[in-house]
């Protein structure tokens, strides 16, 4: 009988080790997919950042200027873009323009720090040593800075067009997620999915009061001290 509870005790002690095991290696397995998968769930992230800013326009429009449903996401899409475009365009030819400015004025910054080191001026032996560069590989690292900048413009029209797919149809897209869970927790991912999406929207509201603020608040500074 004692051979007999020993053997047992040995047997439940032997699953529960392989339970405990498979439990860490299915983290482990869980963290390494994370990790893979990273940037994919940075796209997703993004996109569902874009879909809360559109969904929540879209219902402002609804609710306050009596915009039909239908309408009102594309108008606030509309809006939305259309405003961008126009910060892009107001700020762009001054950032343009006070970057060739800052390119412009750099080598004789360059050349009047290097003499106060005692250095002298460098920016003449930094030219012969871009001329000395072959051109096969400056025009690969171009190449690859031009890959770098086209992937960055891919990826954030990928994300754009994802938020307005997902804020079109927000249901339709949470019902899939949800049904990824065992249906006995339905129930409450629906609930956490709901918590999360009202707190994005308020985190988001509160990151536009405060720029809202800052820009405010810097405009009359700048304005009383006379800053151009």
């Amino acid at each position: 009988m004692n051979d007999e509870n020993r053997s047992f005790g040995t047997m439940v002690g032997d699953a529960e080790f392989v339970r405990k095991t498979l439990i860490v290696l299915g983290i482990i397995v869980f963290a390494l997919l994370l990790w893979k998968l990273a940037d994919v769930l940075l796209l997703a992230f993004g996109a569902v950042l874009v879909a809360i800013i559109l969904h929540a326009s879209a219902e402002a429009l609804e609710r306050y200027l009596n915009v039909p449903s239908r309408w009102s996401l594309m108008v606030a899409s509309i809006v939305i873009f259309a405003a961008l475009l126009g910060v892009i365009a107001l700020f762009g030819t001054q950032i343009r323009s006070q970057f060739a400015s800052v390119m412009e004025r750099l080598p004789f910054a360059v050349d009047n720090l290097t003499n106060n080191l005692g250095i002298g001026p460098v920016t003449d032996d930094l030219s012969k040593m871009l001329d000395s560069v072959p051109t096969g590989g400056l025009a690969a690292r171009i190449a690859g800075i031009g890959g770098v900048i086209l992937s960055g413009l891919g990826d954030m029209l990928l994300v754009l067009i994802a938020g307005i797919y997902i804020a079109a149809n927000p249901r339709l897209y949470a019902r899939g997620l949800v049904k990824l869970f065992p249906i006995r927790h339905h129930e409450q991912v629906e609930s956490s999915l709901k918590a999360s999406g009202q707190a994005l929207k308020l985190w988001l509201m509160s990151q536009l009061i405060a720029m809202v603020c800052v820009a405010v608040l810097s405009t009359l500074a700048y304005w009383l001290i006379g800053l151009p």
